[in-house]
């Protein structure tokens, strides 16, 4: 049966730091780091061409290192490779290469540090490039040539400032977006909580009590009845038992309703009831061959499923068949088999034609992570389960 609308579980998705967006960074970086490689390669040929200058090679190989340290330490790797860049009033040599090196270790400030760390730092790292070039170049502070530096290093904290801005926003939209089913989450699951309270309400004030009702009934006909016979004093005796076990079952059913998130989950039978089940089934005067090791581990699901299994296919037994049954509960490698038969009169109904019996039995078995199938073969109907067995302990080697 569908659950409703308003039952239905919502489906997490996992969170992420900041979408998709955060992408856009690294590959800004990546791009950059390609660019880095190839302007080191470039300018070490032109170096070892032209003449190669000491200095100038240690500056390059300064700044080439802050480009690998950038991302774990961003403000540290562009100071340092702009004290490399500003080496260059030493010997007056090429300074292209590391100043855009120098650029490129100022991108990955404000991606990992705050506007006014990078802003400071933009600072820091543009004015001895600005006061060297009109110095050099015998420029005022306006002409365009001098002006160059400032405006790329404007360009490059302008760009980085605006893909953290974007990080920050893609980043509060996937938290408002889990907050959100955070929310719808905990209205499920709070409805779901008022659904299992009804259930339980229902099932005490109506069924329980029309159970209790049933009990005292059977319980005044023995008294009232003056003398009798066999037939009807065990009718009644298992009309009785059979109350009370419904309302035990009935109390741990309600139990585990009302359970809540924090306590631990109960099972409301277990194959150890098994016996008893078969002896009630005797009772009622059914005729019950087989075999039942009741051994193997079980996990919880597995050992419900097992007693439910059971109890449900002695009852259809019980309802459409002869008044025999075959019972065989054995482990086969890792699995415990139930096998029941039954034989089904000719015209008689089939546990198929109707009800939720066999449906639950599946679905317990399913959930337990075993097989299930049932079938009517010819004037015979078979019930064939299979349940996984428990975890067995591993034992650890000798010393």
């Amino acid at each position: 049966m569908p659950m409703p609308h308003h039952l239905r579980m919502v489906r997490r998705r996992p969170a992420t730091a900041a979408g998709p967006g955060a992408l856009a960074p690294r590959t800004w970086e990546l791009a950059l780091d390609v660019v880095a490689v190839l302007m080191v390669i470039i300018e070490l040929y032109r170096e070892l061409t032209l003449g190669a200058s000491v200095l100038g090679l240690v500056r390059l190989a300064v700044a080439a290192g802050c480009i690998g340290a950038r991302r774990k330490f961003p403000v540290s790797a562009t100071v340092v490779a702009a004290a490399a860049g500003a080496a260059i009033i030493l010997d007056q040599g090429y300074n292209l290469t590391v100043w855009t090196l120098v650029q490129i270790c100022l991108f990955s400030v404000p991606l990992r540090r705050s506007r006014s760390v990078s802003i400071v730092l933009g600072i820091v790292v543009c004015l001895p490039q600005y006061l060297f070039t009109m110095a050099v170049l015998k420029v005022g502070p306006l002409e365009p040539t001098a002006l160059i530096s400032p405006l790329w290093t404007a360009a490059v904290l302008g760009i980085g400032l605006s893909l953290r801005s974007h990080q920050n926003y893609i980043s509060a939209l996937s938290k408002s977006a889990q907050a959100a089913l955070d929310a719808r989450e905990s209205d499920v699951m709070h409805r779901m909580a008022e659904e299992r309270l009804r259930i339980a309400r229902d099932l005490h004030d109506a069924v329980a009590h029309n159970v209790a009702v049933i009990n005292v009934h059977a319980g005044a006909l023995e008294r009232i009845l003056p003398t009798p016979t066999s037939a009807v004093q065990t009718s009644l005796t298992e009309i009785r038992n059979a109350c009370r076990n419904v309302l035990t079952e009935m109390q741990d059913i309600l139990a585990i309703l009302r359970r809540t998130e924090d306590e631990p989950a109960r099972t409301p039978t277990n194959a150890v009831s098994v016996p008893a089940l078969i002896d009630s089934f005797r009772g009622l005067g059914m005729e019950l061959e087989g075999e039942i090791d009741l051994e193997p581990p079980l996990n919880a699901s597995s050992d419900a499923a097992l007693y439910r299994i059971i109890q449900e296919g002695l009852t259809n037994a019980h309802r459409y068949g002869t008044g025999a049954a075959t019972v065989h509960v054995y482990r086969s490698g890792e699995q415990l088999r139930i096998d029941i038969d039954n034989a089904v009169a000719p015209g008689d109904g089939s546990p198929e034609s109707g009800g939720f019996g066999l449906i639950g039995m599946r679905e317990r078995t399913v959930a337990a992570g075993g097989t299930f199938d049932a079938e009517r073969r010819g004037q015979t109907f078979v019930i064939r389960a299979a349940l996984p067995l428990a975890a067995e302990p591993t034992e650890q080697a000798e010393a």
